[in-house]
């Protein structure tokens, strides 16, 4: 299932499939993988099965490869990870404000844990952006 006899007996992959070495992988939509050479995908596809979306590319709720614009790659994680962000440091300083603790700080403490939290967010973001793990199960045989 999934292969195709070539020339000199060398095998290819049917349409739908994706062939690496020794094994042969269902794709989750057969326009994905085209017919042919081994690891032949679609166009903007790449990846195990061709699940995977080419860089400046994402997966588009009609399951296919659509351009990223600058507001797709940038508004969601950055609202994702500043959002709670500026509420925890809303929540921080109006129970610091109200304690008289801020005051007493000094300067350079609170700089040091506002250069914290935004190397702690820049992390995070950058982890956001970069997360997308696709698995996808081999064919049966």
């Amino acid at each position: 299932e999934g292969l195709l006899c070539g020339a000199a007996g060398l095998p290819r992959q049917r349409m739908g499939y994706w062939l690496e070495q020794d094994k042969v992988y269902k794709c989750s939509e057969d326009s994905w993988c085209t017919e042919g050479t081994r690891g032949g995908c679609a166009p903007r596809h790449r990846g195990l099965a061709c699940a995977r979306c080419e860089d400046g590319y994402f997966m588009s709720s009609d399951e296919e490869c659509s351009e990223c614009s600058t507001a797709d790659t940038v508004t969601g994680p950055v609202l994702f990870v500043l959002a709670p962000i500026v509420a925890a440091s809303i929540a921080l300083w109006s129970t610091f404000a109200s304690a008289n603790v801020l005051q007493r700080t000094p300067l350079s403490l609170t700089l040091s844990l506002l250069f914290s939290v935004s190397i702690l967010a820049a992390q995070l973001l950058e982890l956001v952006v970069n997360t997308g793990t696709t698995w996808v199960p081999p064919a049966d045989w």
